[in-house]
């Protein structure tokens, strides 16, 4: 009988935990997630890349987080949040930008999942199962490689130039409207974008200044003629180098390549009013037909004919002389910085990491040796004439104990004391300043006071960093830094952070309309004599003159249009 009462009794214990693990298991087969990363499933390992992501679901309303995890380089590692919303029975697909995907960090085997699904914050930790998708698995394009866009409503029309770009070592993606993503980090794949007959006004705003920030940071743009520029280009009309306004015909001689020359005479071009600061790379006679401007650390080259229309587009040579012409010829500061090893590796090799070390309390050798003189003076000899002359020398064990201890606890608070009541932070940064706008990069690092969770924000669009560490050893990358987009700021969480303990978040860094220096010097017999006025709304304490191997060292510049003469 009783053991009927114990088969029973386990019987129904396994009954009641069975009955607990299936809505759990119910609830996870109702979300199913699908992944479609970079461009035609292509991405660089070292630089950002856009992932569609398509949630379905066929259970009960949903709310809750997607995490990514990512590896730009073996000591850079996190993973980044999208918020998915998703009402029972519904379908619905959302896009993010990850900065950077490791190919030989993800090749690693033992990896076996890099996308988790949390119900409601991630931070609640009540992680779900889910269908579909649980790693991404993206074709890796060679870094050191050139990647050309294409944007236009026929991608036959430039048939020409995609086989140039081929026989160039070009790598060329067509792009259509959904592909553009709503950040520039998404963009970062591409050297090259090329946008010829396609209606950009028509995009979302997002996704234009996504373009706009792409050139800031170092971005190639290529602009066909318009007949309707103003209304076709959006918000990068303004920012062209010419404002086309008027239809000409040209002259095709300046096609000319080696003994080839088109056959038809002339094509129709628009041009106009060129902006300042804009150069003409190409004529025809006197009309500009290329011409070219900075905008940031990038460039805008604009062309007075399409790009795509006939005849131009059939004619064989078409191709050709597009490879040799300057558009394709012109390499921007950052471009130039991508070729090679890991620009993540290399950025925190040679800038980020000298970033992580903090100064601390430092004694001389003397100030040590005095303490230690003063120490021994009063524990053997002062401590054992005054407990003689009072008689107490049975106390000694406990006084000496209680010495050291003091002792001890006031050489760890000197030492300490900047580390104990707040988290300590190092900021650097390193800028080009180019046509009103800064462009570089920038690492903060912090030395944690106490252990838990410490937060970084930014103001969107103006940092894209990767966490990374000297020490990091992490292969999940959520459990080391979280990153969290929102519509102003970008938020970097460092979860469960040890105490005294170091963190750090790196990569580039750009802000428009920041200002410059209008610099007004001479140099009459050997001698620098002049002005700096500067436009920046910042005091700079020390300013540095480079001229070849000298370096000459000038007078503190107030902010805001002060200037002092030397």
């Amino acid at each position: 009988m009783l053991k009927k009462r114990l088969c029973f009794i386990l019987l129904m214990c396994v009954f009641f935990l069975c009955q607990a693990a299936v809505p759990a298991e119910a609830e996870a087969g109702f979300i199913k997630i699908s992944v479609k990363e970079g461009f035609d499933g292509k991405v660089k390992s070292d630089r950002g890349f856009p992932v569609q992501v398509t949630v379905e679901n066929s259970g009960a309303d949903f709310t809750g987080e997607l995490l990514f995890n990512f590896a730009s380089t073996y000591n850079s590692s996190g993973a980044k949040v999208l918020s998915i919303d998703v009402p029972k029975g519904s379908k619905k697909t959302y896009t993010m930008s990850l900065p950077g995907f490791s190919e030989e960090y993800f090749n690693n085997w033992q990896i076996k999942q890099t996308i988790f699904l949390y119900k409601g914050s991630w931070k609640d930790g009540n992680e779900q199962a889910f269908a579909g998708d649980k790693i991404l698995k993206p074709k890796y394009l060679d870094p050191d490689g050139r990647t050309l866009g294409m944007l236009s409503e026929n991608a036959d029309r430039l048939k020409e130039l995609k086989v140039m770009a081929t026989t160039n070592h070009l790598e060329s993606i067509v792009l259509t409207e959904e592909m553009i993503p709503e950040d520039e980090l998404g963009l970062a794949l591409f050297d090259y974008i090329l946008i010829d007959e396609f209606s950009v006004s028509k995009l979302k705003k997002s996704q234009q200044q996504a373009i706009l920030k792409w050139i800031q940071n170092g971005g190639i743009l290529i602009a066909g003629a318009a007949p309707d520029a103003a209304g076709s280009y959006g918000s990068l009309y303004e920012e062209l180098p010419m404002k086309s306004n008027k239809e000409e015909l040209a002259d095709t001689k300046m096609f000319q390549v080696a003994s080839a020359q088109p056959a038809f005479p002339n094509i129709p071009v628009f041009i106009g009013e060129l902006d300042r600061g804009a150069e003409v790379a190409l004529k025809s006679g006197e009309i500009p037909m290329v011409v070219h401007k900075g905008y940031g650390a990038g460039e805008i080259w604009q062309t007075a004919f399409s790009l795509g229309d006939e005849p131009l587009s059939s004619w064989n040579e078409y191709g050709q002389w597009f490879a040799l012409s300057p558009i394709l010829n012109t390499v921007t500061p950052v471009q130039f910085q991508k070729g090679g090893p890991n620009r993540y590796d290399m950025l925190f090799n040679e800038f980020a990491e000298m970033n992580e070390y903090f100064a601390g309390s430092q004694f001389s050798v003397g100030q040590i040796s005095l303490f230690l003189f003063i120490y021994l003076m009063v524990l053997a000899p002062l401590l054992y004439f005054m407990l003689k002359r009072l008689d107490k020398r049975e106390h000694a064990w406990w006084i000496i104990a209680a010495v050291a201890l003091v002792s001890s606890v006031g050489i760890f608070a000197i030492g300490a004391k900047d580390r104990i009541a707040n988290p300590q932070m190092n900021q650097t940064g390193i800028y080009r300043a180019e046509h009103g706008q800064l462009n570089g990069y920038e690492a903060f690092s912090f030395l944690s006071n106490t252990s838990g969770d410490y937060d970084l924000n930014f103001s969107q669009g103006t940092f894209n960093g990767v966490p990374g560490s000297s020490s990091i050893a992490v292969e999940d990358g959520k459990r080391y830094a979280v990153l969290e987009n929102s519509r102003n700021a970008n938020r970097v969480t460092f979860p469960n952070v040890e105490y005294w303990s170091l963190r750090t978040f790196y990569g580039q860094a750009s802000k428009k309309d920041a200002g410059q220096f209008e610099i007004k010097l001479t140099n009459e017999n050997k001698k620098l004599t002049g002005n700096i006025i500067n436009h920046f709304p910042y005091d700079f304490e020390e300013l540095t003159i480079w001229s070849g191997s000298k370096k000459i060292r000038a007078w503190p510049v107030e902010k805001r249009g002060e200037s002092y003469g030397k």
